[in-house]
């Protein structure tokens, strides 16, 4: 499975997904113009990874971002559902990283969490 890299510019993530490293993250600014654009390419290629692997221990997908807005998160939810309806892997794990001083992104999370 080929690596899928996009790179931070102002309004969107970097995305590092490279499988043969277990390295699945995305951190920076995600408030993009249109983020069902943005994030489809993720997903689809989600969507490979999941028909190519037969199943794994752990998934672990690490996200930090700086500030995420509503729309943003929409479609992180909808990534997040997808991972955990897969069942490829006996646990998806979102690591979710925030600066402790910023009470939004906890909230955020704690939001996917549910």
């Amino acid at each position: 499975m080929e690596t899928l890299y996009i790179e931070a510019e102002r309004t969107t993530p970097e995305v590092l997904l490279r499988p043969e490293a277990d390295l699945y993250y995305i951190t920076g600014n995600s408030f993009p113009a249109n983020p069902l654009r943005f994030y489809e390419p993720v997903l689809e290629w989600f969507n490979k990874f999941l028909k190519t692997v037969t199943s794994i221990k752990v998934l672990a997908l690490r996200m930090e971002f700086n500030y995420l807005n509503t729309a943003s998160q929409k479609q992180i939810a909808r990534l997040v559902r997808h991972l955990a309806d897969s069942q490829i892997s006996e646990q998806v794990l979102i690591e979710w990283y925030y600066h402790s001083d910023d009470l939004d992104m906890l909230e955020a999370g704690q939001r996917l969490q549910n």
